[in-house]
């Protein structure tokens, strides 16, 4: 049986996490979501916003005279640093418990190789800004999120073909023995997955299984399943990127990610059907003229990818499928004929629902934040 203490703050736990979900949130309707009594509501209130967890937000308004308080999570303190350590950049996003951008701070690498010593310089000089920025404030956690090989659970980062020597990188302690601050690491598309969870396509409660596909400095996926994000072993899972499918090319196979891991890949594409060198940007608008090989790009683009998608849908039997990254770009010329083609190859058993991502690219930094958040508040403990 549990005491009276873990009950208590079990309770204010609870609290939180609603007020984190649902906020700005009266008493009122803290009391109906959590069916505690108005007095353990009052206290917990009382207690939350002296320890700075909450904030009063004002009051409601309802046009029925007397107007309530509601509540928040506070937005000036607590903070955790969620870190996006790509091939292009460091991104570092200073967020509230609740995942919203307080400031972001973002530094490039070189095109090229890199070298392990000149990329771990960058994620310190774009940590340290936001840590410089974080002064005076609680900074609960900095939240990595790594792509490449993660080793999560220890926090380390296994391999990232895009840096020299770069192999069992264990980039938490390192950060941690830097800075001082609790450092976490998560695979960057379970990142975005979550973060499309708490603020994107993916937020009603009832989808209990989906997908989502990152297509930003190479190829992602994360799994929802049964409502839980789907980790593997060390982070492993879900990766799509090497599955083969068909092509019309003489070679027979080409694998997803040579078509879709990037927008180079549709440059170089058009390159060696014409060699003529264009932008992703005069590329697309050539394909929206009709110009055929130009289109032809695309479409070869969008087949890849259907038959990659009919192995997803079958393994994983998914409510919706997210698309996110640079489809935003040229989506007209991908999604508009994908879940057709998809239908066609399935002959018509396919009932996923397709969807582009509304997200920016600070999502993946932002996802690490939540998860480092969920962290925090699991191991807070009130006296």
């Amino acid at each position: 049986m549990k005491s009276n203490t873990q009950l208590r703050q079990e309770s204010l736990k609870k609290v939180i996490s609603v007020i984190r979900e649902k906020g700005p949130i009266s008493k009122r309707e803290l009391q109906r979501i959590t069916g505690f009594s108005w007095g353990n509501i009052s206290s917990t209130i009382t207690l939350l916003c002296e320890e700075g967890i909450i904030s009063c937000a004002g009051k409601q308004e309802t046009g029925l005279g007397r107007r309530p308080e509601e509540f928040d999570i506070n937005t000036e303190n607590n903070y955790i640093i969620g870190v996006d350590f790509n091939c292009a950049y460091v991104m570092a996003t200073v967020c509230d418990l609740r995942g919203r951008i307080v400031k972001s701070f973002k530094n490039d690498f070189q095109k090229g190789k890199l070298k392990k010593q000149n990329a771990l310089d960058n994620l310190y000089k774009t940590v340290s800004a936001a840590i410089d920025f974080c002064e005076g404030k609680t900074l609960a956690y900095i939240a990595v999120a790594m792509q490449g090989d993660v080793d999560y659970v220890n926090g380390i980062s296994v391999s990232l073909s895009v840096i020299d020597n770069w192999e069992n990188v264990p980039v938490c302690e390192l950060l941690k023995d830097k800075f001082g601050v609790d450092t976490v690491m998560f695979h960057d598309p379970d990142c975005v997955l979550y973060a499309e969870r708490f603020f994107g396509v993916l937020g009603d409660a009832n989808i209990k299984n989906a997908v989502e596909i990152i297509f930003t400095h190479g190829m992602g996926m994360g799994a929802l399943l049964e409502g839980r994000i789907y980790r593997g072993n060390k982070g492993k899972s879900c990766e799509i990127k090497d599955v083969v499918v068909p092509s019309d090319k003489d070679d027979g196979y080409n694998r997803l990610v040579h078509i879709m891991g990037s927008r180079d890949m549709f440059v170089s594409s058009y390159f060696s059907k014409t060699g003529v060198s264009l932008s992703v940007k005069e590329l697309t608008e050539l394909a929206r003229s009709g110009e055929a090989t130009a289109l032809s790009v695309f479409t070869e683009a969008v087949k890849s990818l259907a038959f990659a998608l009919v192995n997803v849908y079958y393994l994983f039997n998914p409510d919706k499928i997210v698309l996110f990254g640079s489809f935003k770009d040229y989506s007209d010329l991908i999604v508009s004929c994908l879940e057709e083609l998809v239908k066609e190859i399935c002959y018509n058993d396919f009932e996923a629902v397709i969807e582009l991502s509304a997200l920016d690219d600070n999502a993946t930094a932002v996802g690490a934040a939540l998860f480092a958040a969920d962290i925090y508040i699991k191991d807070l403990y009130f006296e």
